[in-house]
């Protein structure tokens, strides 16, 4: 089903009829609403004979602007509920109970600063005149953030906090958009041009409950300074391709009582288990266990509850002279403990850490999970020749070639340019702890560190499930971890790793705009958590007292004081003698860390060749595959970068770090002095005045930094 949205600015001319009547025809909506058409009564004959609609209602205009319209075809049974000046409200029926599936608010935001609280007010009471799922779009009048303004007068924060409060009041979602950021545009040149995200469309949770898959386009028009809202709204998710489901375990199926037994018989065969190749394939067993148990045993937690019900409800019938019999007591209990393991289900996939206990919350658990997949969930893409990118495998394609290429090295470097500026500082002593021999205690401890319900690995199983059966699994899975840590063989499946996407900004349509969280599988993080502990206790010593983040016993907020004391001193400063504040940035940093670098500075600052090559084959054992709306990549291997989600990942790059600390320490005051800009490759950045402050030095040469941030 399709919904149209305009602000056209006048129906006058024939020329923005033509243009109404063309985008109706390439998008063949089944409702229609048009603000602003300056119609003067309410009648909307003429619009529907000129679009071809058969139903319709309007609200005349008022003076020489407003008037709406709401236009639908016979597709779908439509009650009108309420309409002033502001909006049309309709209730969506179902064609065969005359019952309300959801309603429809089209919304004209009140044009005036001054009457802008009247169209909040509106939203809030309609909030309370029905509970169905409901849709709002048109054209608010209105910006939610400052971000959605290009140009003009900065608008006051008061105006937004009314519209955000009311979004808020009434529950609402932001649906996004594909297209273009601006939904309108003064159309003047130069410094007078303004443009602004005045038309949106929101929803509550309800209506993303009832329907799958919502997407918004923003579509350019000529007549009206307004662009047209295009709404798709899908019962179930179009996907032509058939989606292979991959392993997951659930906590859920601890509930069942043969859940136990099942795991003990599956892992009774794991007592020879000594290296990682061998504990591979065990889990491959187990995930084949599961999954037949699921199918044959544990079965469909939703169709069970809605087979349950049914039946409850024919028992009930033959009942309703007499109390309730024994089957239906039973068919109670047996409802009330699947309702649990929906619960328990449904919290697994929202990712809620906070909640530990009390009563049933599974429809915030499904709320939580459906919001954070459509956030997540990439409708386009710009392609680098400036296309828009809408299919799902073109965005794959797209995904796969940005990361192969982000992840591979650079060629010609030479780190020596850095590695030479940087001291020895870990000790023999140091070495000795990090080299002595890795005990079963440490890999214990490591895997209890983890969280419960982190998204799994490629394997699909949880540090849940190894905590949860540790007395069972857990000799096999020292031994094998051991084995590795101890000079055995790392197998490249243990070192999967599927790559997520999560959008640092509202509405990325650029690669650059998501942040690649690496899953990596349990069995690996044991291991690099192992390591990443024992490299964490000599952090403070080998690491320069201006880095403060993920050192034990320093905190980040430490360096936003010193910044702020750095700006102050500038703000106070008086006389000639010139000081300057450099403010440097990473650009995906750990994406571009080059491994030659890497172990150059492990090298350089004085580990043993035994410890890092036991890193450097965590780092460069991996291989990647993306996963894009829940469609993996095939895999490919990288040659720089660590990942986001490794534990052992921000101590190396502090280490990393390091080397630029150490760098402008020795010669970066002499070419600051002299205007130079410093262009660090190996560790895979440029440096950028934005952002960070790091570094604060006297102007003239060979004085060394007052402060470094």
């Amino acid at each position: 089903m399709k919904i149209l949205c305009l602000n056209c600015r006048g129906l006058g001319q024939p020329e923005a009829v033509q243009e109404v009547c063309s985008l109706v025809a390439l998008h063949r909506p089944a409702l229609v609403f048009l603000s602003e058409t300056r119609i003067f009564d309410n009648s909307v004959e003429y619009l529907k004979r000129k679009l071809n609609f058969p139903n319709g209602v309007g609200v005349g205009s008022f003076g020489r602007g407003g008037g709406l319209a709401l236009l639908w075809t016979h597709e779908v049974c439509v009650k009108l509920q309420s309409y002033n000046k502001l909006h049309i409200d309709v209730a969506v029926l179902d064609p065969l109970s005359d019952e309300e599936k959801w309603h429809f608010t089209g919304f004209y935001g009140e044009p005036r600063r001054e009457n802008r609280w009247r169209s909040w007010a509106l939203l809030q009471h309609l909030k309370q005149l029905s509970g169905s799922p409901w849709l709002c779009a048109g054209d608010f009048n209105e910006i939610l953030e400052a971000t959605e303004q290009f140009g003009g007068v900065t608008r006051p924060e008061g105006l937004m906090d009314g519209f955000r409060e009311a979004v808020s009041t009434c529950g609402f979602t932001d649906l996004g958009f594909i297209g273009l950021p601006y939904t309108w545009d003064n159309r003047q040149h130069g410094s007078r041009n303004v443009k602004a995200r005045l038309d949106r469309v929101l929803a509550d949770a309800n209506f993303l409950s009832f329907f799958k898959d919502v997407k918004v386009w923003h579509v350019q028009t000529t007549e009206s300074d307004h662009c047209c809202l295009v709404i798709e709204c899908l019962r179930e998710t179009r996907n032509n391709r058939r989606r292979r489901r991959n392993f997951k375990y659930e906590n859920m199926w601890r509930h069942d009582p043969s859940y136990a037994d099942l795991v003990k018989d599956s892992w009774g065969a794991a007592t020879d288990i000594q290296d990682l190749s061998h504990l591979q394939g065990m889990l491959g067993q187990m995930q084949a266990s599961f999954q037949n148990w699921e199918f044959s045993v544990f079965g469909s937690v939703k169709r069970d509850l809605a087979k349950l019900r049914r039946e409850l409800e024919t028992v009930r019938q033959l009942t309703m002279s007499s109390g309730p019999t024994s089957r239906e007591r039973q068919l109670m209990s047996c409802i009330s403990e699947l309702l649990a393991r929906e619960e328990i289900m449904e919290k697994q996939r929202s990712r809620i850490t906070w909640l530990k206990d009390g009563d049933r919350n599974t429809k915030m658990f499904q709320a939580k999970a459906k919001e954070r997949a459509r956030c997540n969930k990439i409708s386009a893409l710009y392609s680098p020749d400036g296309v828009l990118v809408t299919d799902q495998a073109e965005i794959e394609g797209l995904a796969i070639e940005f990361y192969k290429d982000l992840f591979t090295a650079q060629q010609n470097l030479s780190p020596d340019d850095i590695l030479q500026h940087v001291p020895v500082r870990v000790t023999d002593l140091m070495n000795e702890a990090l080299d002595r021999a890795f005990t079963a205690k440490e890999v214990e401890n490591a895997l209890f560190m983890m969280g419960v319900n982190k998204a799994p690995g490629p394997d699909g199983f949880t540090a849940g499930f190894f905590q949860h059966h540790w007395d069972v699994v857990g000799p096999s899975i020292t031994r094998a971890v051991l084995d590795f840590l101890n000079g055995g063989d790392l197998p490249e499946v243990i070192n999967r790793t599927t790559i997520v996407l999560i959008p640092k900004i509202k509405n990325p349509k650029e690669l650059k705009n998501f942040r690649p969280i690496s899953l990596c599988n349990v069995i690996y993080k044991i291991y690099s958590k192992v390591l990443a502990n024992r490299l964490r206790l000599i952090l403070d010593e080998i690491i320069s007292a201006e880095q403060s983040a993920f050192v034990p016993g320093r905190l980040i907020t430490d360096n936003v004081l010193v910044a702020y004391e750095c700006t102050h001193y500038l703000k106070r400063k008086k006389g000639k003698k010139g000081a300057c504040a450099v403010k440097l940035d990473m650009a995906k940093a750990y994406d571009r860390v080059e491994w030659r670098y890497l172990e150059g500075m492990m090298i350089r600052l004085g580990f043993s060749e035994e410890f890092v090559a036991l890193v450097m084959r965590c780092v460069t054992s991996v291989s990647f595959s993306v996963r894009v709306n829940g469609q993996l990549s095939n895999t490919f291997r990288p040659t720089r970068g660590i990942r986001q989600g490794d534990p052992i990942s921000p101590y190396l790059f502090l280490i990393c770090s390091e080397g630029l600390s150490c760098l402008l320490k020795s010669v970066g005051p002499v070419h600051i002095a002299r205007g130079y800009v410093l262009e660090f490759t190996h560790l895979g950045y440029r440096t950028y005045f934005s952002r960070m402050i790091a570094s604060f030095f006297q102007k003239h040469r060979g004085e060394g930094p007052i402060g470094y941030n």
